[in-house]
């Protein structure tokens, strides 16, 4: 049996929304063991986030958070009770890792300090993801990565030249920080297998945010000039937009960066005569008289199909694209051929598409097994297999409210 390169690696989550549970996920489909620490009386709000299974609002009925949280145990815990102190020192005990996603304090609070976890455990790892980092005149400032696309940068140049910043789609900068903090964890375990030693990942998704904007910050620090909104435009692809297609809001995406390209773009099109028109001729006039050549393209990619156009585009070499539904993402055929998406039975949404990691490893493969849990789902397995808790003393704490349940 081939094994995981991250089997035997066990993590406690205390993570919430996008970064935190998206980076231990992303171990845990390599074959760490985590344990999602939650409270029904303050769960993580990514549960209660659409879309839902059936439209029906649950806590346990969240496709996003479920898309989140794969091959996770899940538990439930009122921190603030005095007997969690119990339960978190065995699970500490038990744990090489510690994730956590709140705003600084928050762990302190629930005597989880980097400090009272080496007491603990000294060889512990720990990675703490905030919006911008456990230091600093802004470190407490609070938000998700809807603020913080907008703090970063992105809002400003996203957008029509000629309108208000743009708000990109859903929480943007959770999806790189969540690879940062993956990698970062990585590093750490790393570390922690040569040396013997533990370490505190005091990762800032604001900076994280900022190495995907090193072209407009070089455009600063380099010309003293800012990037300004240009909608779907670029710096250097002449076209470069989406164009409508035949169909009710169907459209195709081309980008054309080079003379070659343009040339062939020219032929696939059937070469009309505004194409040899002086104002086209170059990238330099076909920038200025962008819109005029945005109209004669539109004119002609309504008469095919988005499939058409892009399979006539790519077959000469021409960068296009399909822009495709939600609907058309399951059964797009890439995707399929590469199992991209992936059935796993949840316990109240049944049946839930999941997916994959974006890259296939043939020594060391990723594997979804497990759906993600409901919440407290784990409690006895997780208390009584993993923490050597006895039925008594579970039933104890159950009783005191430390085990919370809905």
């Amino acid at each position: 049996m081939i094994k995981q390169p991250f089997e035997g690696v066990n993590i406690v989550d205390f993570g919430w929304i996008g970064v935190g549970p998206l980076a231990s996920e992303f171990l845990a489909n390599m074959g760490a063991t985590v344990v999602r620490v939650e409270s029904p009386s303050r769960p993580d709000p990514m549960r209660m986030a659409p879309p839902f299974k059936d439209g029906e609002m649950g806590i346990n009925r969240s496709g996003f958070y479920a898309q989140n949280n794969a091959n996770k145990y899940g538990v439930s815990l009122d921190l603030y009770k005095p007997n969690a102190k119990v339960i978190l020192k065995r699970l500490i005990n038990w744990a090489d890792v510690v994730t956590s996603g709140f705003s600084p304090g928050a762990m302190e609070k629930w005597g989880l300090s980097y400090n009272e976890l080496r007491a603990i455990k000294e060889d512990i790892v720990v990675m703490a993801t905030c919006m911008q980092g456990q230091t600093g005149p802004h470190s407490k400032y609070r938000g998700f990565g809807n603020t913080l696309a907008a703090v970063s940068g992105f809002y400003y140049i996203t957008g029509w030249p000629d309108g208000n910043p743009g708000e990109l789609f859903g929480a943007y900068t959770d999806i790189p920080n969540s690879f940062y903090t993956a990698v970062s964890l990585m590093a750490a375990l790393d570390y922690h297998r040569r040396t013997g030693e533990g370490q505190y990942i005091d990762q800032s998704q604001f900076e994280g945010s900022l190495q995907l904007l090193a072209p407009e910050i070089l455009y600063w620090t380099a010309n003293g000039r800012i990037t300004e909104r240009r909608g779907n435009r670029d710096s250097i692809a002449v076209p470069h937009g989406t164009f409508p297609c035949q169909g009710t809001d169907r459209w195709v995406a081309i980008a054309v960066s080079t003379d070659e390209e343009w040339r062939a773009f020219c032929e696939v099109i059937g070469a009309p005569p505004w194409t040899k028109d002086a104002n086209f001729s170059t990238p330099e006039l076909r920038r200025i008289n962008e819109d005029a050549l945005e109209e004669r393209i539109s004119e002609w990619t309504r008469n095919y199909t988005p499939q058409e156009v892009m399979d006539k585009m790519q077959e000469k070499g021409v960068a296009a694209g399909v822009v495709q539904t939600a609907e058309e993402l399951f059964s797009d055929p890439q995707l399929q051929a590469r199992g991209h998406f992936v059935p796993l039975e949840h316990t109240e949404m049944g049946e839930h598409m999941y997916q994959s990691a974006p890259f296939l490893l043939n020594k060391t493969p990723n594997a979804f097994n497990r759906a993600a849990p409901c919440i407290g789902e784990h409690n006895e397995y997780v208390f009584k297999e993993l923490l050597g808790f006895s039925n008594d003393e579970l039933a104890d704490l159950i009783a005191d409210g430390t085990i919370e349940y809905e």
